[in-house]
């Protein structure tokens, strides 16, 4: 069925059946506390389905693949590793085979520079090849799943200020790892995805005048063996050897050295109804907004100005990538 890209990425998503136990979150206490939560005012549908929409026109063959995950029996929900399932299956699936070119939106393996900021999700784009054995590709999008998260509890908290001695502190726990994996990774954008919310985020750095942080009191954390890190188990490989390979490239992870003032946040509901507000559709936007530009900075140009981006939808097959790369080598960005 012959359809727009467009109408391809506004479809419903699956009709999720939940039960799990109260959530718990990782902690750790090299994360910083998120010091203010915004409205992300600019990320708005009509201006940036404006910016692409001579990509978003343009007609697909692309289907959902929300029923065939339904008939297979993976939307009964009973832990994150069964919502991932659902999520790689069908939005990060069909949003990255939308994405135009080299991009791609797949876990966050795929961009995982760093052995012990592993994000569950990443976009990348195939075309960046960073010197590693793996293929690891640069991250431009970091992203992570929460089961049962409530978000807008937790952006409460933040709001009612020096939220680290109150009772509900733990429900931060996820802004503050995203936050984390993002000025690891040196990209502004960010998102977390749960059963009932996608959470777009945006990192904006203190103004240069206030680059001093303030005090910031240190966070009573259990005893490192009870203390998670990592969003999945362990890996092998030498965190040494990661930095010898990624010190020659301007994507090098690097400590949380940044002095991160806000996080702007819009919320995008998983039952959306009617709307063509859908999860599939920002995510697509948050994708290609990062190719275009993922710095960190305290100020950004605004989103909503009348730009319209060039439509390049043929995407390149794995062994036609490969072969490119192969005979150009790695390049910068």
């Amino acid at each position: 069925m012959v359809q727009t890209l467009f109408d391809y990425l506004t479809q419903r998503n699956a009709q999720l059946v939940v039960h799990f136990p109260p959530p718990t979150y990782t902690d750790s206490d090299m994360w910083n506390p998120v010091e203010a939560i915004e409205p992300w005012e600019d990320f708005d549908l009509a201006s940036l389905t404006r910016r692409y929409r001579q990509s978003l026109d343009a007609d697909t063959s692309l289907t959902s693949t929300v029923e065939a995950t339904e008939e297979a029996g993976h939307t009964v929900i009973c832990d994150e590793t069964a919502l991932n399932i659902v999520l790689g299956s069908t939005n990060i699936s069909m949003v990255s085979r939308a994405l135009p070119g080299s991009l791609f939106l797949s876990t966050g393996s795929r961009i995982m520079g760093d052995p012990t900021v592993r994000p569950d999700w990443g976009v990348g784009d195939a075309s960046i090849h960073c010197p590693h054995p793996r293929g690891i590709c640069p991250a431009l999008v970091c992203g992570d799943t929460k089961v049962g998260w409530d978000v807008e509890r937790a952006i409460r908290v933040v709001g009612n200020g020096g939220y680290e001695d109150r009772p509900d502190t733990h429900l931060v726990r996820p802004f503050e790892q995203l936050q984390h994996y993002c000025t690891v990774y040196r990209t502004r954008y960010g998102f977390i995805l749960t059963n009932e919310f996608l959470v777009l985020i945006r990192l904006k750095l203190s103004p240069p005048a206030s680059k001093q942080r303030r005090f910031r009191p240190r966070r009573q954390t259990v005893a490192g063996s009870h203390r998670r890190v990592l969003s999945d188990t362990s890996t092998g490989t030498n965190v040494s050897e990661v930095s010898e390979t990624f010190s020659t490239i301007s994507f090098q992870p690097k400590p949380q050295d940044e002095d991160v003032g806000a996080l702007e946040v819009k919320i995008v509901p998983w039952d959306h109804g009617s709307s063509r507000e859908t999860i599939n559709i920002n995510l697509y936007f948050l994708a290609r907004l990062a190719s275009e530009s993922r710095e960190l900075s305290h100020h950004y140009e605004p989103l909503n100005i009348d730009v319209e981006v060039p439509g390049k939808e043929k995407r390149k097959r794995l062994d036609d990538s490969t072969e490119q790369s192969s005979g150009r080598g790695s390049r910068k960005p």
